[in-house]
């Protein structure tokens, strides 16, 4: 059975994904190289020594596809991938953007790409709780100053009348007054 590589990179990783897979497997060849086949079958209980070369390099092999297949798992939960994907893009419009600087021509603003994490979908949909939010509370606002305004109007009205009524009120009593002393005399 032929050795299959599980780390085998895709045309479509990023080049630092690449980069550190070549790193594990140089790291991976270098141990499986100082690793002899003797030196494992010493600590497995083989009553026959034909086999101890191949069950050696076997057990090797085995170590090696567990150490592969651990590191892409890792990979994957932490989306290396995708994090270098997105470094990547970062860095080329970086890269033009710097160019575009000197040779004088105004650089576009990058557009983002979809968010990749969990806390940046939490960050925009925060964002747009809080902005709905506000739109909803600057309305309520509005609403209150519509109707302090209106209150105020009434007050100032209902004030009025009863000024109106008042000054009323004390000319007729002063007039009652004023007829109460005649009478008196």
């Amino acid at each position: 059975m032929a050795y299959v590589n599980p780390m085998a990179a895709t045309g479509v990783e990023p080049k630092r994904m690449q980069l550190l897979r070549a790193i594990l497997r140089k790291a991976l060849d270098a141990s499986v190289s100082e690793a002899s086949a003797l030196e494992m079958t010493d600590y497995l209980p083989l009553t026959n020594t034909d086999f101890q070369d191949e069950v050696g390099v076997q057990v090797i092999q085995n170590i090696r596809h567990r150490i592969e297949v651990q590191f892409d798992a890792l990979c994957s939960q932490y989306g290396l991938c995708e994090k270098f994907a997105e470094l990547e893009t970062l860095m080329a419009w970086d890269e033009q953007s710097h160019l575009r600087q000197e040779a004088g021509i105004q650089a576009a603003t990058p557009q983002r790409v979809e968010p990749q994490t969990p806390q940046d979908l939490m960050t925009i949909e925060r964002v747009r709780l809080i902005r709905q939010e506000k739109k909803r509370l600057e309305l309520q606002l509005h609403e209150i100053h519509q109707a302090n305004t209106q209150l105020e109007k009434t007050m100032a009205e209902t004030h009025a009348h009863g000024s109106g009524l008042l000054q009323a009120m004390e000319a007729r009593l002063d007039t009652i007054s004023r007829a109460s002393q005649i009478s008196m005399t």
